[in-house]
């Protein structure tokens, strides 16, 4: 049996047809390789050694800046501002940086994709999330048309707000025509599961597609 009807099998033996599933969609569905990423954003910097101190001030500074970026009140062209000034950066290419940080290798998993895509046409609701900048929204909706069959979208660049705060996880089950309590979120991400927690929802780390059945009968029980 493949793990997508494997899974639909464990919703509808476990009673949770009415289950509605919110999938934070990086480290899930969408995946990005890492150190690609990082060592493009690295160049454009004009930073050429990983293990220098400059680096680890970059990644720090990065990290902290990320919030608002993701929630619109950083643009591209501020943040990359903002890293420059704060980390020193001399030799910053902020078009390369933004390019870099924008368009990133980024794919869909196929199994995964097909997971969710036979739970939408057994009539499961099923939504998705993604802490993302406005054009890193509009790149992913470009790249990945199949998420517009999604019952719902929600990208942190278009309502404002970005995980963990709880107010996105609120848009998103609103979104969906849930409530908190009969929607199983599912991340790779823990401050985002700990948020889902809060909320009251069935919060799960993902653990792969092979793993994802066992997810959904522990919630049941």
């Amino acid at each position: 049996m493949r793990p997508a009807e494997y899974v639909l099998n464990a919703l509808y033996w476990a009673g949770m047809a009415q289950m509605k599933l919110l999938v934070d969609l990086p480290g899930t569905l969408v995946r990005t390789p890492r150190e690609p990423r990082d060592q493009a954003l690295l160049r454009a910097a004009g930073i050429y050694d990983p293990a220098a101190p400059q680096a680890q001030k970059f990644w720090q500074v990065f990290s902290e800046l990320r919030s608002a970026y993701f929630s619109g009140d950083l643009g591209d062209q501020r943040f990359w501002q903002q890293m420059i000034a704060r980390v020193g950066l001399e030799d910053c290419d902020i078009a390369e940086a933004i390019a870099a940080d924008t368009h990133q290798r980024s794919q869909l998993d196929a199994e995964v994709w097909g997971c969710i895509d036979s739970l939408l046409d057994a009539g499961i609701s099923v939504g998705g999330t993604a802490n993302c900048s406005l054009s890193q929204s509009q790149n992913l909706r470009r790249q990945y048309l199949q998420l517009e069959q999604l019952d719902a979208l929600v990208l942190s660049g278009d309502i404002g707000v970005a995980l963990p705060d709880e107010r996105m996880l609120e848009v998103a089950v609103d979104a969906m025509g849930a409530n908190a309590r009969e929607t199983m979120f599912i991340s790779a991400n823990e401050g985002h599961l700990a948020a889902a927690a809060g909320l009251g929802m069935r919060a799960r780390v993902y653990l792969g597609v092979g793993q994802f059945c066992d997810l959904v009968e522990n919630v049941s029980r």
